[in-house]
């Protein structure tokens, strides 16, 4: 209750977790730094709010009305009752009397005794002396230290000074857990091979054994090693478990508002720095309606965390692609598969039966369709099943056994080797130069390096998993996606920062790197083929920027073509942006007022759509505006606004046009039709009144016309802008109007270039990061709506090429139930 207060609002706030048996009475309270309860009491009503901690980081909060003795949730938020409200729910930090009174348990002879000893130095008479050494020797501990300190202690120090190595370390927590006195009957099940027994015991008591145990939010975040909930769930110690939530069960959980998605990132987050991981970063620790689901390849499963990897992050699997573990194959998105399933698979393993007989076959075609210049789109699908097929191989087989044999090894050999007379796209080994010729320490090296490639295709995934999928590449890893598509359900997309080709590209050659020259080729090999089927199979591509990543993946995912039309990478000439309208108010402007010198540059990839383009040549051509109009085509926005007097978009429909962006950036005056957020993208953001750019109705060639002479002239309501009285533009224009406007249109060059300026200020301040999470989350939203809309539609149909019925050139996957033989001809599936 707030001191000098007339109002009767209370606030009652409970940071210590209830014993389970004790809930409902007086009870003993385990101390957390976590807000259990807070009950606000206004004149009229009280406010029940309890914080379930499924997620140390993203409590279930439930709030309900007490009225006469019943309770009634309510959706809504409880009122605040005081000012700074949320300071009040942070736990004080001296709750304890000593905190104050170091000496208050001391006995006050004690202290005289203490006084005594420590004012002077002893004489060696009184060492002789027996009560002196009794004395001396005595220790009594009035409070036990907490072992969530110890622990935050420990963890602190190891990553603070290194003194002490990461196995000490480990060893020394488990120690501290084992003596944790909540934890005693948990250890007794647990050591005595009672399991099932031992989970109990953690269901029972986990809301008062987390807050004992649980390191401090500032070292646990930046630290994988210690051990979790979870990890005892899992019978296991540091890392065993993936789940970061306290129970398993909680880890994987969609709602209303809260969606989860797996993310593939390779070398970068959490554990390496650079731009990706910075970008993962924001959208990590920004997206509240998301619950991410991490799978990072890494280089060694060594590495110390350099961001947080708890806030919004359900579970974490670390897959290292070299290392101390030799690519052991017990990894699982959300479950690690045990042990004993491991050497099952080993044993289950075939030389002659499952190696010679259904891998080799596979691994002969992917080496086939990465040595292929051009693809068709037959065997685009062909060489999708040989994908989804290793997949499924490795569900049941050992990823080791397989790749170590000598028959995969003389295999990788002799793909490479195989001359194709018959297929012109296809290199034949003869024919290559003299350095072009691998030597057999090649072909190891190579297929080494690809052993690691591959290595995320043993990763176990459950049959109930996120519906959503990202990669921020193209590479071999992201095919992830694929065969969670086809056989989880979930859609595919693909976040490209840089090229992942072209990068790859750069960096493997002869230049940059230090790999012998054929194990490069057949790096980048592999490679190109993995790139042409992610992007064909890709949901979704979402470029990090708008200027040149478009082109290269719209390129790239057609083969320049050859495997369909480029549509949704670059901007193109179509009916939606409505070139029509432009040239119809460039007709007003120039044959009905009479503005001769008026130019209009129109600028899209004609090629997209050739018959709208040629509709719209004809359409310059009856209007007689050859001199006038000139459809430019594909052009760099850095070169085509800096010359620029008006920028004008005359879309029917957009959602937040980036080209407008682009040219407000550019500081370049806009004109724009009034559809999606673009008059957001104009508006001053302090004062929603106040408009720096003219917004006209879609297809209004007149009022576009009219709003086009307003800008260039600075009449109007822009004549403010230019320090003059207000210049109003005629409803009818004379010749006189035009020749007086035209001067003006010239001597206001400045003008119109402050006013763009104000423009360019907005997108700064307006266009930040909030958009750039925003975009990120409704594409998430996208995604996971479409994975419900084609579960609700049934089974996804066959894998087929544009010759089937799946529309589109779109490929789809589905199972016989019947094992075949491992042919990959669509009769039959292994």
């Amino acid at each position: 209750m707030l001191a000098g207060s007339q109002q009767a609002n209370c606030l009652i706030v409970c940071w210590g977790v209830p014993l389970r048996d004790q809930i409902g009475g007086d009870s003993n309270c385990v101390p957390s730094d976590r807000v259990s309860k807070a009950v606000r009491k206004t004149a009229d009503e009280t406010y029940v709010t309890t914080y379930d901690y499924q997620h140390r980081r993203d409590p279930v909060i439930t709030t309900v009305i007490r009225e006469h003795g019943t309770d009634e949730e309510i959706s809504a938020q409880p009122p605040q009752l005081f000012e700074h409200e949320q300071f009040l729910l942070q736990r004080p930090s001296d709750v304890f009397f000593q905190d104050d009174d170091l000496l208050i348990y001391h006995r006050r002879r004690h202290i005289r005794r203490a006084t005594k000893v420590s004012g002077k130095l002893l004489s060696w008479v009184s060492f002789l002396n027996p009560r002196v050494w009794s004395y001396n020797f005595q220790r009594v501990v009035y409070r036990q230290v907490p072992t969530w300190w110890l622990r935050t202690e420990l963890w602190s120090h190891w990553r603070k000074t290194g003194n002490v190595d990461a196995i000490t370390a480990c060893w020394m927590d488990e120690l501290l857990i084992r003596h944790e006195p909540l934890l005693g009957k948990y250890w007794d099940a647990r050591n005595s091979g009672q399991l099932t027994t031992a989970k109990k015991v953690l269901d029972s008591h986990i809301d008062q054994i987390v807050p004992m145990i649980e390191i401090e939010q500032d070292v646990s975040e930046v630290c994988l090693l210690p051990i979790r909930p979870s990890d005892l769930y899992a019978m296991g110690l540091s890392k065993d478990a993936n789940q970061i939530t306290t129970r398993p069960q909680d880890c994987f959980k969609d709602t209303n508002d809260r969606i989860s998605v797996i993310f593939n990132d390779v070398g970068c987050w959490p554990d390496s720095p650079g731009g990706v991981s910075n970008c993962r970063r924001d959208l990590v620790n920004g997206h509240t309606t998301i619950r991410n689901h991490v799978m990072a390849e890494s280089g060694n499963e060594y590495g110390i965390p350099r961001f947080q990897v708890e806030k919004n992050v359900q579970s974490l699997k670390m897959i290292p692609l070299w290392g101390l573990d030799g690519r052991t194959p017990n990894h699982g998105v959300i479950d690690n598969p045990l042990e004993t399933e491991v050497d099952n698979k080993i044993a289950s393993t075939n030389t002659k039966r499952d190696i010679a007989g259904k891998f080799i076959p596979l691994l002969k075609l992917f080496v086939k369709g990465a040595r292929s210049k051009h693809i068709s789109k037959a065997d685009m699908v062909k060489y999708s099943h040989v994908m989804l097929d290793m997949f499924k191989y490795f569900e049941h087989k050992d990823y080791n056994k397989t790749w170590n044999s000598k028959q995969v090894s003389a295999a990788w050999v002799e793909a490479w080797l195989t001359p194709y007379s018959d297929e012109p796209d296809i290199t034949d080994p003869s024919e290559w130069f003299e350095l072009q010729k691998p030597s057999m320490s090649d072909f190891r090296s190579a297929l080494g390096i690809y052993t690691s490639y591959f290595f995320i295709f043993s990763v176990q995934t459950p049959e109930d998993c996120p519906r959503v999928f990202q990669s921020t590449h193209h590479g071999i890893s992201s095919l992830f996606g694929m065969l969670l598509k086809y056989r989880r359900g979930a859609t595919f997309g693909i976040w490209d920062h840089a090229i992942l080709w072209r990068e790859c590209c750069l960096n493997i050659s002869p230049a940059q790197s230090t790999l012998p020259l054929p194990v490069q080729s057949m790096l980048l090999a592999g490679m190109g083929l993995a790139m042409r089927l992610a992007y064909m199979h890709a949901d979704v591509v979402l470029p990090c920027t708008p200027l040149f990543n478009p082109v290269w993946e719209g390129d790239l995912g057609t083969d320049e073509g050859r495997l369909g039309h480029v549509k949704t990478f670059t901007r193109k000439v179509q009916f939606i942006k409505d070139i029509r309208t432009a040239i119809r108010a460039a007709d007003v402007i120039v044959n009905q007022y009479g503005f001769k010198d008026y130019q209009l540059l129109v600028y899209g990839a004609q090629d997209r759509e050739p018959e709208y383009a040629i509709d719209m040549a004809k359409l310059i051509e009856s209007c007689g505006l050859a001199n006038n109009v000139v459809l430019k085509g594909f052009g760099k926005p850095q070169e085509i606004l800096k010359d620029a007097w008006l920028f004008m978009n005359s879309s029917l429909s957009e959602g937040l046009p980036l080209a407008v962006a682009e040219a407000a950036l550019a500081g370049v005056p806009i004109v724009a039709t009034a559809v999606g957020a673009t008059s957001l993208v104009l508006t001053d953001p302090d004062d929603p009144a106040l408009c720096y750019g003219e917004v006209v109705p879609p297809n209004d060639p007149t009022g576009l016309a009219r709003a086009q002479i307003s800008m260039l002239a600075m009449a109007g309501p822009w004549a403010e802008f230019a320090g003059d009285d207000r210049v109003v533009l005629p409803d009818v224009l004379t010749s006189k109007d035009v020749q007086e406007l035209s001067k003006r249109m010239h001597e206001k060059t400045e003008a119109r270039r402050h006013l763009g300026m104000l423009t360019r200020q907005v997108v700064l301040r307006g266009f930040h990061g909030e958009r750039y999470l925003r975009e990120h989350e409704q594409m998430y939203w996208i995604q996971w709506h479409l994975a419900a809309m084609r579960k609700g539609g049934g089974a996804l149909p066959g894998l087929r090429d544009e010759k089937g019925t799946g529309g589109q050139g779109f490929v789809c996957w589905v199972e016989d139930e019947k094992e075949g033989s491992g042919n990959l001809d669509g009769s039959g599936r292994w």
